[in-house]
């Protein structure tokens, strides 16, 4: 038995699954069926056809019955992009973006494809721009833990819809499992880095952030898998050092240089944009008497879905200055609803956070979380009156010590808080919050123009946001 029937007789036993007949016809670039399991299994995300992939079982795919154009699909020249991951914050991306827009649509223009995997750093950008522009994709996603005969039968049901299923109509679903040793097998996400890179016929990389994942990935391929101008790599020292540049580049890199600044066209639209009329929040009579929700800045999570409009946005919009609490804002306003969330309160009914600090003095509020990585309350986001939102079911929180909140009722504690708490080596003094909630989802049809106001912190935000606001919209000092 060769050490590939063995991987996939000894990963059949261990999940529990018939076994059937086992080491037939089993090898690495080659694709077979179960007996009693629909669809098609390889150790080789293209089943066969195109490049090799390592020559060792380290992961398994599935590929789905009645997927007839994934042969068809991976005969074409597939792309990857790939890139280390850039931390959690959307500020300063502006290359990264432009470079990974400018990628697509060079594949676009030559009738290529692409292949992506979940839960890799570009893969909600690529699979959003793919399915605008109709492009032919391999999506890879990960199987259950342990997935179940019933699991794989799910997808033979006729019309039945799997949880998870690609959103292009361009596109077909490859599932993956980890299986056997192999030099990356410590991390999942190692593996399945080093699937697409070794696989894809070309690659275009956006950053490579230290001797990781992608460096180890890529430099393997270089060295193993030569072939000249199939690796593009961005130059831009803010993502990718120079001393690592140049030894990839020596390896066989191409030294990929993204022409013109992208930001500068939105700039000038801003500047000859028609002004907008804007009060101050301090000049707003009453000011004191609404209660004020800060959006944040988004965090740069590939596991978490981000709404297709806010990916549109980063996109295509050209510049990355107003992706953070601008870009919650605009969303809210878009969609009508302001989300309640359980972010910081896990196990807790969603909810909406509020402060009575005056809206004039926000940015005396304004803070870095550490554990967070972004700023709370920043001077973007609703102001409610005060009345209105009690009428609407807020109400105001109550601070307690440790051992008051332990004992209080569980109907009260989506009102309660904890005085203080330590955070690494920060102790943090909630009060000064002055904390409101609302539970659930808060309808903003509800709202008249005279019971709030959208606040920003400049005037260029003002110009961009008054267009989708029917409230005021004030500048916070």
């Amino acid at each position: 038995m060769s050490n590939f029937e063995r991987c996939w007789k000894e990963w059949l036993e261990s999940h529990g699954l018939p076994t059937g007949r086992c080491g037939d016809d089993i090898a690495l670039n080659s694709a077979w069926r179960h007996p009693e399991l629909p669809g098609e299994f390889s150790f080789d995300w293209r089943f066969g056809v195109g490049p090799k992939v390592p020559p060792e079982p380290r992961i398994l795919f599935w590929r789905p019955p009645g997927q007839t154009e994934l042969e068809k699909l991976t005969r074409k020249k597939l792309f990857a992009i790939a890139s280390s991951r850039m931390g959690r914050r959307f500020d300063g991306l502006e290359n990264w973006i432009a470079a990974l827009r400018t990628a697509i649509c060079e594949i676009y223009r030559q009738g290529q494809g692409i292949v992506t995997a979940e839960g890799t750093s570009t893969h909600l950008f690529v699979e959003r721009m793919a399915e605008l522009l109709h492009l032919p994709t391999v999506v890879l996603r990960a199987m259950p833990e342990r997935p179940t005969q019933s699991w794989f039968e799910q997808f033979s049901t006729k019309n039945s819809t799997p949880q998870q299923f690609s959103l292009s109509r361009n596109a077909v679903d490859v599932y993956w499992t980890p299986v056997g040793p192999g030099p990356f097998a410590a991390e999942n996400e190692s593996l399945i880095d080093f699937a697409i890179l070794s696989g894809a016929d070309a690659v275009r990389l956006l950053a490579v952030r230290g001797k990781q994942n992608t460096y180890r990935s890529v430099s393997t391929r270089l060295k193993q898998n030569f072939v000249a101008g199939d690796v593009w790599l961005l130059r831009d020292e803010s993502m990718t050092s120079k001393s690592i540049r140049e030894e990839l580049i020596e390896l066989g890199a191409v030294d990929w240089v993204l022409r013109g600044s992208l930001s500068d066209d939105l700039d000038g639209e801003r500047r000859n944009s028609p002004g907008v009329d804007v009060l101050r929040a301090s000049e707003i009579p009453g000011i004191e008497n609404y209660l004020v929700h800060s959006t944040r800045t988004p965090s740069l999570n590939p596991r978490k879905l981000l709404s297709n409009q806010e990916i549109d946005r980063l996109l295509f919009k050209q510049t990355l200055d107003d992706a953070g609490p601008l870009s919650g804002l605009l969303r809210i306003l878009a969609d009508g609803w302001l989300r309640g969330g359980t972010e910081l309160l896990p196990g807790s009914l969603p909810m909406v956070s509020w402060t009575e600090h005056p809206l004039p003095r926000l940015r005396e509020l304004r803070v870095y979380r550490k554990h967070l990585a972004r700023w709370d309350f920043e001077p973007f986001g609703i102001a409610v009156k005060r009345e209105r939102l009690a009428e609407l079911g807020a109400r105001r929180v109550t601070y307690f010590d440790d051992e008051s909140f332990q004992v209080i009722a569980p109907e009260e504690k989506a009102f309660g808080q904890r005085a203080g708490s330590q955070i690494g080596d920060e102790w943090v003094d909630w009060t000064c919050e002055r904390e409101w909630r609302f539970l659930g989802d808060l309808n903003l049809s509800l709202l008249s123009p005279s019971e709030a106001l959208i606040f920003v912190g400049d005037m260029a935000s003002a110009q961009i946001v008054a267009p989708y606001s029917r409230w005021p919209v004030v500048l916070v000092d």
